[in-house]
């Protein structure tokens, strides 16, 4: 794993990696930032991520602002951090509202920001995949670590040095811990209404569980 250090972190990345993040200061506040506000296992997730995302964009030519794939996949868990962050909302809104608030403060132009905020609070969900590249780029990395998807799209060998540059840290019951507190303590999301449909008056959709879908991703924890 690699020690943080936002002077050099770049070059340790891409050194054991072969991935080069942009090389801005945005970038390494939101790093910083990640770091800490989370533990060890939520910051490896995002980083993993965010690498993963990068590893995306070569899939979609058009996913030129890979400054802000990175800010977005590295904060997209912010209020989820231990439940330290205040408000009521739901976390990826708590995640969404701390970062667009993080990049404005650092000179992010407006729709750029609603952009950032968008693929944050969206991402529980998959409207990500339907928007802009740089939001289905993030989306995919995201998707990639926590249960799986699309990850035998990236070289394995890439993967692997992700991996072996960010361990998991016994991802999948951690973070299934974290999901199961904000379960306990926030609102939950509002519910499609043909799923409201399916499950009331046709009786006949069973909603998956979380649990097994984390435990399913292809990483051994």
């Amino acid at each position: 794993m690699i020690v943080m250090d936002s002077r050099r972190i770049n070059d340790e990345i891409a050194e054991r990696t072969g991935i080069c993040l942009p090389d801005t200061k945005l970038v390494a506040e939101a790093i910083e930032k990640a770091y800490a506000n989370g533990s060890p296992m939520l910051f490896n997730h995002v980083m993993r991520s965010a690498l993963f995302a990068h590893a995306f964009t070569d899939q979609r030519p058009n996913s030129e602002d890979r400054e802000l794939i990175i800010v977005s996949a590295v904060l997209h868990d912010l209020g989820l951090a231990e439940h330290r962050c205040p408000g009521i909302e739901r976390f990826e809104i708590r995640s969404a509202n701390l970062a667009r608030d993080f990049a404005v403060e650092r000179g992010m132009a407006g729709d750029r920001a609603w952009l950032l905020w968008d693929i944050i609070a969206l991402h529980p969900y998959d409207f990500n995949l339907h928007k802009e590249d740089e939001a289905w780029a993030v989306q995919m990395g995201i998707l990639a670590d926590v249960v799986g998807a699309g990850i035998d799209l990236i070289d394995p060998a890439v993967v692997a040095r992700i991996v072996a540059c960010y361990p998991r840290l016994n991802f999948k019951s951690g973070f299934y811990r974290l999901l199961a507190s904000e379960a306990a303590t926030s609102p939950p999301p509002p519910c499609h209404p043909v799923t409201m449909i399916r499950y009331h008056e046709l009786g006949e959709y069973d909603v998956p569980n979380a649990r097994d879908l984390i435990a399913g991703a292809p990483f051994d924890d």
